[in-house]
């Protein structure tokens, strides 16, 4: 028997490295459109290989990234729906689609976190499996 990787560690280093493809695809995207843009998720393309190979420097990223999430979502939901300002647009490696409806981008705030807090519950799983308090094991595969 070996250990494995837990299956949602490896799920959330795929979001984390989806995340930073999609952003380097966006400011590329943006910087042909003559602007120049670039997000943090950006460090997702470090931090799913990072979480993959067990690197501690690249876990306390994620988490770090992960918090910046958990606490600015809310409040950032609240300001903008509380202005009765321009429509809302979303983008998707940096083009900007239609607009969205306020009740559409509360449900993708809601979305997001929670997925921001079930990453932060398995990350801090990672951190018990990493010192060795949580074992995943499987058969050796011949």
């Amino acid at each position: 028997m070996t250990t494995a990787l837990p299956l949602p560690v490896r799920i959330v280093a795929l979001l984390f490295l989806v995340g930073g493809i999609s952003s380097a695809i966006g400011s590329v995207v943006k910087y042909f459109q003559g602007h120049f843009a670039i997000d943090l998720a950006i460090l997702g393309l470090c931090i799913g290989p990072g979480l993959i190979s067990g690197n501690r420097t690249w876990h306390k990223w994620a988490l770090a990234l992960t918090w910046i999430e958990v606490v600015l979502i809310p409040p950032v939901t609240v300001i903008i729906l509380s202005g009765a300002g321009p429509p809302l647009f979303f983008s998707i490696l940096g083009i900007t689609v239609e607009p969205i409806s306020r009740p559409v981008f509360v449900g993708i705030a809601l979305f997001g976190e929670g997925l921001s807090i079930w990453t932060l519950w398995v990350l801090n799983r990672y951190v018990a499996f990493m010192r060795g308090e949580l074992t995943v094991t499987r058969p050796d595969i011949q």
